[in-house]
């Protein structure tokens, strides 16, 4: 995927290719494409979802738990995307970078 938007001259896949790191990771471009086209998701699962707010090592981690493993505090049910068309995905973020 960086190969193919790393040869296009859009300024939007030349910033990727600028600043891309070897992470791997695309969290916020996945939920910007899933907004697009929520089809890219083909798996989910509610899920009971807390964030550590205790500004240790862990600020921010997502906790998630089952109905059956929820701790006796208040949370809420987030709807979690766990799996994609990988391949739909790829094409997608990268036909949307090559625009001009």
């Amino acid at each position: 995927m960086m190969r193919a938007i790393r040869k296009s001259t859009s300024p939007a896949a030349q910033y990727i290719a600028k600043y891309e790191t070897e992470q791997g990771y695309m969290w916020d471009e996945l939920a910007a494409c899933a907004w697009l086209d929520p089809s890219i998701i083909t798996k989910t699962r509610d899920v009971y979802m807390g964030i550590d707010l205790s500004h240790g090592p862990s600020y921010g981690h997502t906790l998630t738990w089952t109905d059956a493993l929820k701790p006796a505090i208040d949370l809420r049910i987030a709807h979690a995307q766990v799996d994609l068309d990988v391949a739909r995905f790829s094409k997608m973020f990268v036909d949307l970078m090559e625009r001009r």
